[in-house]
This record gives C-alpha cells, sequence and structure tokens, in this order.
C-alpha cells in the first residue's frame, strides 16, 4: 500500500495514474477564486458550491424520519438512504465524466484515478483501496476501500449520538456514480463497517447490483472480521431496487437482442421470400406463357391428339378432335378412353383400342387404321396410333394419342383403283380389235403433207380389209389413230421406235 501526498493510499501496481491524477488535482484546486459580491466560488473556472457537512447526514436523516414518522423508522431510514444515494451518485457520475474530459484520459483505471483525489480535496473523505480490490471492467468488478474521517461518519460523532447502522450512504453513492462512469458498467456500493455505529474502520464494498451480495460473503470469508462480530449486513432496499433496475435492464437487452434476431431473421426470411415470390411470378408468367404456346399448338392442329395415362384414362384432349364429336373437356376427363364418343360406335373399336393401349403402356409404339364417326352419322377414316413417352428413368409415363384423318387419301386410292380397273378393260378391249402401242401412236404425228395423204386415204379406206366395216362406227378422232395403227402393206410408217418418219417416207 502506498499513501499519495497524504490524499489517497492505494495499491502499489496502480500508483503510476494516481501519481498522475494527484499532480492534475492539486494543480486544479490551487486555482481557486472567491466572489461573496457574486456568491461565487470556484476552481480552475469551475463554481463549486459548499454545502454543510451535517445538513447532508445527521440533520437530513433526522428531517426524514420525522417526516416520515408515521410509517416507521425502516421505511424513513429507505426513502432517505434512497434520496441520498441517488443524489451522491449522479453527482459521483458527472464528476467524473468532466474530469475525464479535462484530463484527457480513457483507460478506466487512469478514469478512475483522479476521484478518491478530487474526493478529499472537495472535503467528502480520504480514500484507502486495500489490496484485495479487483477493479476490472466486468461482472467481477470488486473494490474494498475505506473512507477515514468520512463527513457523514463525523457528523453523527460530533452529535454525540450513535447510530445502530451505517451512515456513510453518500460516501457510497458518490464513490460507486464515479467508478460506473469510469468503468462503464452499473455498480454499488455497501458499507460494511461504520465508524458511527462504533466500528473501527467506515469501509465499503463496491460491485455490480447483482454480485454486490455475492462479494460480501466472499469478503467475510477471507475477513478477520465476522458479521457476527458488529452484527448481520443487509444489503439496503435501495440497493435492491438497484439491483432490480439492472435486472430489468438486462432482461430489456436481452429481450431486444431477441427481437432484433428474430426481426433480423424474419427480414431476411421477408426478403427470400419475396425474391422466391418474384422468381416464382417470373417462372409461372414464363411457364402460362409456354402452356399458352403449347395449348395453342395443341388445339390448333388438324391431327386429334390425346394424353392418357398408362390405363388408358383421359388427361388432356385437344380442340380439334372435340369439335369433331361436338363435346367439351370436362364430359371426358378422367374416363377410359375407349368410353369416349370416338369409339363407342363400335365394340370391335373399343377392344382394339384396349389392346393397343395395353400394348403402348408396355413400352410399344402401335399404329392401324380406325373409323370415328361423328354425330351427324359422318364417318372419318382414320391412321391412328399410340405413342408411350418415357420419364427420366425410362419407364413409360404417359401416353399419346394421335389419329390423323385420311378419308380424302382413302377416296383417292379408290378413284384411283376404279380408273385403273376402268384402263384395265378399255385396255382388253382394244387389244381384241387393233392393238397398238402409245408410244408409236405418237410418234406418228402427221405433218401437212400427211394430212392430204390421209384424206385421200380416207376416201380409199374400202381397199384395206376391215376399214370399211369401222369406219361408220368409230368417231373421227379414234379412226385417225387406228388408221395409223392398223396394218400397211408397205410396212411400220412410223419406223423404228423413237424414230420420226412422215409418210412420204413411209410409202416411198
Amino acid at each position: 500500500m502506498k499513501k499519495i501526498s497524504m490524499s489517497a493510499a492505494v495499491p502499489e501496481d496502480i500508483t503510476s495514474p494516481f501519481l498522475r491524477a494527484q499532480e492534475y488535482v492539486e494543480r486544479y484546486f490551487r486555482k481557486r477564486e472567491e466572489n461573496p459580491e457574486q456568491g461565487l466560488v470556484s476552481f480552475s473556472g469551475e463554481r463549486y458550491i459548499l454545502v454543510r457537512a451535517a445538513s447532508m447526514s445527521k440533520e437530513f436523516f433526522d428531517m426524514v424520519t420525522s417526516l416520515y414518522g408515521d410509517r416507521g423508522i425502516d421505511e424513513a431510514r429507505g426513502v432517505a438512504f434512497g434520496l441520498l444515494f441517488d443524489i451522491a451518485h449522479s453527482i459521483g457520475k458527472a464528476d467524473a465524466k468532466s474530469f475525464a474530459a479535462k484530463m484527457g484520459v480513457i483507460d478506466p483505471i487512469e478514469r478512475l484515478s483522479a476521484g478518491p483525489i478530487h474526493f478529499a480535496h472537495t472535503g467528502w473523505a480520504f480514500v484507502k483501496i486495500l489490496p484485495e480490490s479487483n477493479p476490472t471492467p466486468d461482472q467481477n468488478y470488486c473494490l474494498i476501500y475505506d473512507h477515514p474521517f468520512s463527513f457523514e461518519a463525523n457528523a453523527w460523532i460530533e452529535s454525540g449520538e450513535k447510530s445502530d447502522f451505517a451512515v456513510c450512504i453518500m460516501n457510497a453513492g458518490y464513490s460507486s456514480g464515479w467508478c460506473e462512469e469510469s468503468f462503464g458498467i452499473p455498480l454499488v456500493a455497501v458499507e460494511m463497517e461504520c465508524r458511527a455505529k462504533g466500528d473501527e474502520h467506515c469501509r465499503f464494498i463496491m460491485a455490480p447490483p447483482s454480485a454486490i451480495e455475492s462479494q460480501i460473503a466472499r469478503y467475510y470469508t477471507h475477513s478477520r472480521v465476522k458479521p457476527t462480530t458488529f452484527g448481520a449486513i443487509d444489503v439496503p432496499e435501495f440497493f435492491q431496487r438497484k439491483r432490480m433496475e439492472e435486472e430489468l435492464k438486462r432482461h430489456r437487452d436481452h429481450l431486444e437482442e431477441l427481437v432484433r434476431e428474430r426481426t433480423d431473421k424474419l427480414t431476411a426470411t421477408n426478403i427470400r421470400l419475396e425474391k422466391e415470390i418474384s422468381e416464382r411470378k417470373q417462372a409461372e408468367n414464363a411457364l402460362r406463357k409456354s402452356e399458352t404456346m403449347l395449348r395453342a399448338i395443341f388445339d390448333q392442329t388438324f391431327q386429334f391428339i390425346a394424353v392418357l395415362k398408362l390405363d388408358g384414362t383421359v388427361l388432356k384432349v385437344n380442340k380439334t378432335a372435340m369439335d369433331f364429336v361436338g363435346i367439351e373437356e370436362p364430359q371426358i376427363l378422367g374416363k377410359p378412353f375407349w368410353q369416349t364418343p370416338w369409339w363407342t360406335h363400335s365394340d370391335a373399336a373399343q377392344k382394339q383400342l384396349r389392346d393397343a393401349i395395353r400394348g403402348a403402356a408396355n413400352g410399344k409404339f402401335v399404329r392401324y387404321e380406325a373409323t370415328h364417326v361423328a354425330p351427324d352419322g359422318t364417318a372419318m377414316n382414320i391412321d391412328f396410333s399410340i405413342k408411350p413417352v418415357r420419364g427420366e428413368a425410362g419407364k413409360t409415363v404417359l401416353l399419346i394419342a394421335e389419329g390423323r384423318d385420311i378419308s380424302d387419301f382413302r377416296k383417292a386410292m379408290e378413284n384411283l383403283r376404279m380408273r385403273e380397273a376402268q384402263l384395265k378393260t378399255q385396255s382388253e378391249n382394244l387389244e381384241g380389235t387393233h392393238p397398238f402401242k402409245c408410244e408409236t401412236a405418237c410418234q406418228a404425228v402427221p405433218g401437212e403433207a400427211e394430212k392430204e395423204k390421209f384424206g385421200q386415204r380416207r376416201k380409199n379406206a374400202g381397199q384395206y380389209p376391215g376399214d370399211e366395216s369401222r369406219k361408220n362406227h368409230i368417231p373421227s378422232g379414234e379412226q385417225a389413230i387406228l388408221y395409223f395403227s392398223g396394218p400397211y402393206p408397205h410396212g411400220n410408217p412410223c419406223g423404228q421406235p423413237g424414230e420420226r418418219r412422215t409418210h412420204e417416207q413411209g410409202n416411198s
């Protein structure tokens, strides 16, 4: 323990900052100015007031006791102590803040150092900090100190009235206020021993409100002085109030932190949801456009299309197919495909379709020709197929049924067959009279000279066998063809195939 210029005593390990503070505070209080005409007392330009010590201790307590006498001594003491502690605590915080700014210090110990020196120079008490102290800026903070010559204890002693309780409440309030401002944590102080009630010291313990009782108990486990020597130490009610305030503040801060965390989570979730909603809307718009386009293609095709489950249940049918039988989609959705109007005209058609669906469900492509009948009885020839649709695993998941109208094709084919039959019959009839080759006949296209000779030959047609009997029954155009295709006494008038000849050449 080292004594500093007779105004404070501190442990060796924190002597240096207290020496610097001692020098500053002594210099500060040397610059004193008094001007009674202006009611002014100042130090280094800072105004102070002088208050009689007894009026803020013994006499103040007596006044409050008389005011609250009807409520009992305990309540009167609680009111007096509460007022004095709060006033002194606030003054201590304000003085600590002011001196820290004047000295330009930030470190908690350096901010603390001016307190005991200022405390002594302003007449409160001398300060002696004990080595058992642990002044750290956390919940383990503990300061054990004495205030020899406390103005409050002296006022009670000088009054000749012995107290049965510790009276140095303003000393406790001011010192805890100064240290609270210096260390940045809530602090309270309790006077455990007091000269006003006959103890050797005015000794205090300072700690955070939530830890003050445990620090008092810890002190007594290592102290030579036991509570039974001078009575049990109770933490006054205003300290309990401070503890409750601190606990409420801690719970409030914790609640605010939880709310903040929850709000941050909700904000992040909201942002994520807004993004997901935006992305979903974009996807839905894109899907809607895609569906509209696909539906347009699906419905505007000329062929009939149906989407089926593997068991043949109808999932989707295009407009072209529905318009043909005059129905709406709700009438057929969920029905077996073979029970829809395209197939109900024939039991055989329904059976063939069921077999085709089973085959397609097993992965086969099925195609055959079928017939659909419109409500007005019009029949349509259909090139019908069922194609299996495979999923990612390669298994069949859907069936696509398609029908293509081939009625016109069938009519054209039928007409072609009929025409072929007619031509065959005509050809067979012609072979019985004057067979000819079209190629040869086409090569013998008459010129002007041939036309003259042809006219002459028509007059003399009877000179050729069979001509007379035919000329009256064959149309003039056909007579010309048959004439050139008939037998010539001088050989083939057309020459060899591919050789262009005139009648003159043929008859020469």
